[in-house]
């Protein structure tokens, strides 16, 4: 089977806005959670896939489809690598990353 060059630049379109939605959603669960110090990892996944499951039922987010444990801990390690979460490995939690004040 082939894809075309028009097919493939909507699998790459599409993909590219599911991850930018996948990173929305995670902000949304680590804001809420940021005054209490983070979430757990297990409770994090928990969190962004009960969002998508409701956002699906609106249709807000139809093109996400089911996200899995695996996508979202990847989702959260390219987040981590660029700076923009923080992940305490001694408490085993996530976070916002700290933001750095301007001098």
């Amino acid at each position: 089977m082939k894809i075309t060059k028009r097919q493939l630049r909507r699998i790459i379109r599409e993909s590219l806005v599911n991850r930018e939605e996948i990173i929305g959603l995670i902000y949304a669960v680590l804001e809420a959670w940021d005054s209490k110090g983070g979430i757990d990892g297990v409770a994090l996944v928990s969190e962004v896939q009960r969002l998508v499951d409701f956002d699906v039922a609106l249709d807000s987010h139809a093109g996400v489809g089911r996200l899995t444990k695996d996508d979202i801990f990847s989702t959260l390690d390219e987040m981590l690598e660029d700076g923009k979460v923080h992940f305490d490995a001694e408490e085993e939690v996530w976070s916002l990353a700290p933001r750095v004040q301007s001098i």
